[in-house]
């Protein structure tokens, strides 16, 4: 026979305590709990699946854009060869002394480099200055 006794079980808020306990309380606060995880699983795959979707959709609305000609406008020419253009679609040649009149007096000077002649301008600033007006 035993004759230690259990503190535990004789305990009287431990006894209160488990009497109002029951399973079904205990069952159903596990099942609440386990429902509201899966509830919150499921919208996160939902928050993603809808996240990954529309980024498809915006990749997809992109490339038809860019594919029929919505796309970024091209880069201007380089200034070589914007002036070649000019030079052959217009009919008006401009003398030397034409041509340095239009700029400032001492900016520029006309050199021939290779038998061909090149505008030379002293500083570079101008140089920019005028390739950005034009």
């Amino acid at each position: 026979m035993n004759m230690n006794r259990d503190p535990e079980c004789e305990d009287p808020l431990l006894e209160v305590l488990l009497r109002d306990e029951t399973w079904q309380r205990a069952s159903a606060a596990l099942k609440e709990d386990a429902l509201g995880r899966l509830r919150a699983r499921r919208r996160a795959r939902r928050l993603i699946h809808w996240t990954a979707g529309m980024a498809g959709l915006l990749l997809v609305l992109g490339c038809g854009l860019y594919w029929f000609g919505y796309g970024p406008v091209p880069a201007a020419p380089p200034a070589k060869a914007a002036g070649a253009l000019a030079k052959s679609e217009s009919t008006r040649f401009l003398s030397d002394a034409e041509l340095l009149a239009s700029f400032p007096q001492g900016t520029c000077f006309l050199a021939e480099i290779n038998g061909r002649k090149e505008l030379i301008f002293l500083d570079r600033s101008d140089e920019q200055n005028y390739l950005d007006r034009q």
